[in-house]
């Protein structure tokens, strides 16, 4: 049984594979794509891991960081994952910004068993990484004032990616246990990639593998 690493993009597959060559490590993950983006991320999952042979999952990828330049090209985990651009309203100017489900008294998913609000826990690990609360949303900040907002509203967010949300419903439907593993490349709404840290920030990620993977 192999712990099961999805990864959102094929580029950033390439890059992470690329630090794992010659270490060995890489024997004990199944590698695969999940998709970019909330909707895809949760549909290719729920297809993946209905393989009765995985262990866990481990969502690997790059993300923004907000206001945390100490964590640029470094791996970050996250305890809790929050969804974000789900809702009514659209997210403008404070005052007539987006009401999100919870807030609405809605839920993304009931039944008798369970319900699933905006924000789900995740399961941390012991790897001596920096950890907090990752914010999913639907549509990255498009400017430093966007990411602002966003982190006034979500003060414990330390990071923004667009699928985490999704992979956590999607295991959290099918009982499997997830960590969330991401490389700080940016920051939350600077959209010049010649700041962008990539492959630095996925050479953090493929080092911190390792204790990512689930034995038990």
């Amino acid at each position: 049984m192999k712990t099961l690493v999805l990864v959102p993009t094929r580029s950033e597959w390439d890059h992470v594979r690329a630090a794992l060559d010659g270490s060995g490590a890489s024997g004990r993950f199944d590698f695969r794509c999940c998709g970019f983006g909330l909707v895809a991320a949760a549909a290719r999952t729920m297809q993946l891991i209905r393989e009765p042979e995985i262990r866990g999952v481990v969502l690997a990828g790059l993300a923004g960081h907000f206001g945390r330049t100490d964590l640029m090209g470094k791996a970050v985990t996250f305890d809790k994952v929050r969804c974000h651009g789900i809702g009514v309203g659209l997210e403008t100017t404070p005052g007539e910004g987006l009401e999100s489900l919870t807030e609405m008294g809605w839920a993304h998913f009931e039944d008798d068993r369970q319900c699933i609000t905006d924000e789900l826990s995740l399961e941390p690990f012991s790897a001596g990484l920096p950890t907090g609360t990752l914010l999913s949303v639907a549509a990255a900040s498009g400017t430093a004032e966007m990411a602002a907002r966003r982190r006034e509203r979500f003060p414990d967010a330390i990071a923004e990616d667009m699928e985490g949300f999704a992979v956590a419903t999607a295991c959290r439907l099918a009982g499997k246990r997830l960590r969330i593993l991401r490389g700080i490349c940016n920051a939350a709404g600077d959209r010049d990639h010649a700041n962008w840290r990539i492959a630095e920030a996925c050479r953090s990620i493929a080092a911190g593998l390792g204790d990512a993977a689930f034995e038990d």
